[in-house]
């Protein structure tokens, strides 16, 4: 029978881990991991078939996504090839159809964004539109104009807005630091002595909003990244 062990996260938590390309989902072996059957993978399989990040298995050591991508096509059949693997698209020549734009993982919409082909900073901006209390945010690289005016405009309609900037390049005339400390608006550089390379946005408390993605404009026009939108409400 295949198997296939993973940390003791939820499927949820793990899929998705795998999905924005972290090690919280690497596969392993040992004490304390739960084994999945053929059976309770496919929604693993299905889920990564969806989110366009498996590509082939060739040589070399597997990282932790590239784990569970062949473990999902060993167990559960073969996953469909990727855009940029075996199609060599990259940035926004790249093929605009997501097969499964939207989906629910164990009742939680997840909406999936890449980026540049698919403009992820106007799926942002709608979803803070949407905001009725707080807006939280942790940023490597904020820049984008669009995404901090909905910020701001969302404050003036009495949303708390709130985050925190990777230091290094947050004094520069690009950064929209400054110009939301401008406003008023209760932001902070990290204060650490390493680079902090977060890409999150946390509205109202149950909406987060993550990935490779940059809130830059080269991430939205330029780049290969990824996006995804998580409503745990």
């Amino acid at each position: 029978m295949c198997t296939l062990y993973l940390p003791p996260l939820t499927l949820a938590a793990a899929t998705g881990a795998a999905a924005a390309g972290t090690a919280t989902a690497a596969v392993f072996a040992g004490a304390g991991a739960a084994a999945l059957t053929a059976a309770a993978l496919l929604p693993v399989k299905d889920l990564l078939s969806q989110l366009d990040v498996c590509g082939g298995t060739g040589g070399g050591t597997a990282g932790p996504v590239e784990a569970v991508c062949m473990a999902a096509g060993a167990c559960a059949g073969e996953l469909g090839p990727p855009k940029m693997f075996e199609k060599k698209q990259f940035g926004p020549t790249k093929d605009k159809t997501i097969p499964n734009p939207t989906l629910t993982v164990s009742g939680t919409p997840i909406e999936v964004c890449f980026a540049s082909e698919n403009r992820c900073a106007d799926r942002i901006v709608a979803t803070l539109k949407g905001s009725t209390k707080t807006i939280r945010f942790l940023a490597f690289s904020f820049t984008s104009t669009p995404i901090y005016q909905a910020m701001l405009d969302r404050r003036a309609n009495g949303v708390t807005v709130s985050g925190v900037f990777e230091t290094t390049g947050s004094d520069t005339q690009f950064s929209a630091y400054g110009k939301l400390k401008k406003e008023g608006v209760e932001v902070y550089t990290d204060g650490n002595p390493y680079v902090m390379h977060h890409k999150v946005i946390i509205i109202d408390d149950h909406i987060v909003i993550f990935g490779s993605f940059n809130f830059s404009d080269n991430a939205n026009t330029q780049n290969d990244e990824n996006l995804l939108i998580v409503d745990n409400a």
